[in-house]
């Protein structure tokens, strides 16, 4: 519902010594109510050296072009 970045962000001590992979339900609408965009996702998990990836498909994507509510799956 928007709060996977949140929960993220909670997680950056472990996340720099631990890289599990992630299934995210991002839900791009929610990113403005917050005030965080899907750009400091992606900055934010580049960061940590992960990238993004279709669930149904594996093919990399890029987060800030998502549109609609979608499982992606983090990847170290």
């Amino acid at each position: 519902e928007g709060f996977e970045f949140p929960v993220l962000k909670g997680l950056s001590s472990y996340l720099t010594t631990n890289k599990p992979v992630f299934m995210v339900e991002v839900a791009p609408s929610a990113y403005p109510l917050l005030g965080v965009s899907l750009a400091q996702l992606k900055e934010y998990m580049s960061g940590l050296s992960y990238r993004a990836y279709a669930v149904n498909s594996g093919a990399e994507i890029d987060v800030t072009s998502l549109r609609e509510t979608t499982n992606v799956l983090f990847v170290a």
